[in-house]
């Protein structure tokens, strides 16, 4: 039975809210007679728009709030509209108007704490609180937000924007409830990271407090699958194929908001780590270019709190962290396997990731992993797109347009490497995938460098070699000597195929191509210890150090294997670079001339096609404990003011003049 309070229907009545649930709203009428001052009226929840799918917009009823109902035909209860409560319009002693935002011209939808969201026709929309929010500004096309901290989370990426927080509770006592990646009530539990990671940040110096102010940092987690799917290991991937079972992973480090610095092949699907700001790792520990942990707090003259020289301490602080890390890019680098991190064998080549770290003084470290025995085999190629391509079989075509191939093919290849080079090939898995195809020559494209041909590096030491073909010996005038019977000539240099898959593949050890289209300028300065400016080590077998040092020695050499040296031989041809256009690619002489310079005088060592020239100011001294052999099929001469014979015993002297004599 609906009760009547009197008043006539559609007259609309001041009530208060007292509860509410399931859609149902209580309510007292606040101007009532003395017989109902206790009755309760049972009223549909106001809403602007609600529909039986579950759509609705309104506000929840909250205790206390005055609304106006009105008795509908039939004798139902409504609530027509809210009435300002006490105070809504007015302000306190300690805040002013609550409504102050609600403004002509603008639409206003704001809650407790003055949370809202404003439509203005000058301003725009503004979403936030008067101290933080998100501004869309069309009139001056302009999107901004000044909130601290700004997360994104993503099936492609995660990104973490903001002061560094990091998760410092001990393992008993950390609740996970929430998401730990996403969660924002989880933000509370962390541990902002300043300038003294073991210090509380404050803003000012003030009683126990001392001025701390926090680190920022931009950092971004790049993933390889959608992150939706839960990507595994490949070994527990596999499994999901053989079977319909699939298993999630659970909260993790891997998946909490202040992991850093963790890519592994354990959790693969993170592909990529960048980091903008101060390197800090998960436990708040500031790194330096190494990954090593900076001694900050972890001293008395390098802790804000425990120092008494406040200001000396920042400045030593100050100087510590410029070894910490600025930016950070990592790419969790593909292996055949999970790598074994207890084994220290092949240099721990397998527990090698591509990264590239700069310091927060500039200097930088890198490290290029190495492929497998199936993985890239750099070439030297340029492409262009299939429209591109078919514009120019076509005027009709425009470059722009979105063309199909019939193949389905858009990116084509042309090499630009010097013809011929090193094969690469395969068992037939993946055959015609073993190498791309040249689009002019339509061929597999080899393995080759730009201007000269690998495969004949130091020819004339090969069993190829031209005077090997014209059946000459290295001294053509006498058949025993040392260099026609002891030097042997080399198969090969480099091997001429490379297999890119199957049992027997051998691609592997590769980091990289480097392609220099021009000059380039190279400037090195040197290290203060030694004052040298190069370390070059080749574990194919060279040790080099480069750069006057304070030893004067401008280069210092150790080579492990034999030293060819080939000086002379094909140029360049015009056909593939027009700036020879005036040089011949047929063979070229080689000339090898070393000027000294020692106490203003020059000493020369020249050998050229017009045979080999010493020239000292000083002496020269040729000493062998096994002989001096020389021999010539013309003319040798001795010309010397005295020619000494045995000059450490009889010294016999053969004299100028006169022509006969004989010391």
């Amino acid at each position: 039975m609906t009760f009547r309070t009197g008043s006539q229907t559609g007259i609309d009545r001041k009530a208060t809210i007292l509860k509410y649930a399931n859609g149902i709203v209580s309510v007292r009428i606040d101007e009532i007679g003395i017989v109902q001052d206790k009755l309760e009226l049972q009223v549909p929840i106001p809403a602007s728009w609600v529909n039986r799918f579950g759509e609705i917009f309104a506000k929840y009823p909250s205790v206390g709030d005055s609304v106006l109902i009105r008795q509908i035909q039939g004798g139902a209860w409504i609530i027509s509209s809210y009435y300002p409560s006490d105070g809504s319009f007015s302000g306190t002693l300690f805040s002013s108007d609550m409504m102050d935002d609600f403004k002509p011209g603008r639409i206003l939808a704001q809650v407790k704490n003055k949370i809202k969201l404003f439509l203005d026709p000058q301003i725009g929309i503004k979403i936030g609180d008067s101290n933080h929010s998100i501004h869309i500004d069309p009139l001056n096309n302009i999107y901004s937000n000044n909130f601290p901290s700004n997360y994104s989370f993503s099936n492609a990426s995660r990104q973490i924007n903001g002061i560094v927080k990091r998760d410092l509770a001990d393992n008993s006592s950390r609740a996970l409830v929430d998401s730990t990646l996403e969660s924002h009530p989880y933000d509370k539990s962390l541990v902002s990271i300043g300038l003294d990671p073991t210090a509380k940040v404050s803003l000012s110096t003030s009683g126990l407090q001392t001025r701390n102010p926090s680190f920022v940092e931009s950092r971004k987690v790049i993933y390889e699958f959608a992150n939706d799917f839960g990507f595994e290991t490949d070994e527990k991937e596999f499994e999901k194929y053989s079977s319909k079972k699939n298993s999630y992973l659970n909260d993790n480090k891997f998946e909490m908001r202040p992991n850093v610095f963790g890519l592994s092949l354990e959790y693969p699907n993170h592909l990529i780590e960048e980091i903008k700001g101060t390197g800090i790792d998960s436990f708040g520990n500031i790194l330096d270019i190494n990954r090593s942990i900076l001694p900050v707090g972890k001293m008395d003259n390098l802790s804000l709190s425990q120092s008494t020289d406040k200001g000396k301490t920042f400045l030593a602080i100050r100087e510590e962290e410029r070894k910490s890390l600025a930016y950070h890019f990592e790419i969790n680098s593909r292996k055949t396997k999970i790598p074994d991190i207890s084994l220290k064998n092949d240099y721990q080549r397998d527990n090698s990731r591509t990264f590239f770290d700069i310091d927060k003084e500039g200097t930088f470290k890198i490290n290029i992993a190495a492929s497998s025995e199936v993985g890239n085999v750099h070439l030297l190629t340029r492409y262009t797109n299939y429209s591109n391509l078919l514009s120019k079989q076509n005027s009709d075509i425009d470059p722009k347009s979105f063309v199909r191939s019939e193949s389905g093919q858009d990116i084509f290849l042309s090499a630009f490497s010097t013809p011929g080079g090193i094969k690469l090939s395969g068992d037939k898995s993946l055959d015609g995938y073993q190498s791309p195809t040249d689009r002019f020559t339509e061929k597999p494209i080899q393995l080759n460098t730009a201007y000269h041909d690998i495969t004949k590096t130091c020819n004339e030491f090969l069993e190829t070699a031209n005077w090997i073909k014209a059946g000459m010996k290295l001294v053509d005038f006498h058949s025993t000597n040392r260099l026609n019977t002891v030097v042997k000539p080399i198969k090969q240099i480099v091997s001429p195929e490379i297999k890119v898959n199957g049992e027997n593949a051998n691609a592997g050890g590769r980091s990289g191509m480097i392609n220099l289209d021009g000059f380039i300028a190279l400037n090195i300065g040197a290290n203060t210890i030694d004052r040298q400016s190069l370390w070059f080590d080749c574990a194919g077998g060279i040790v080099s150090n480069v750069g006057r040092d304070r030893n004067g020695i401008s280069y210092a050499g150790n080579y492990d294997g034999d030293v060819l040296i080939q000086v002379g031989g094909n140029g360049i041809d015009s056909s593939l670079d027009s700036r020879f256009e005036n040089e011949s690619a047929t063979y070229r002489n080689g000339t090898i001339e070393i000027r000294l310079i020692a106490n203003g005088q020059l000493y020369i060592f020249r050998m050229a096609s017009e045979g080999i020239s010493l020239v000292s100011p000083g002496r020269i001294d040729i000493v062998a404990n096994q002989g001096i052999s020389l021999k010539t099929n013309g003319i040798l001469a001795l010309d010397a003011e005295e020619i000494m014979c045995y000059p450490s015993s009889s010294k016999r002297l053969i004299n100028r003049m006169p022509p006969t004599t004989i010391g």
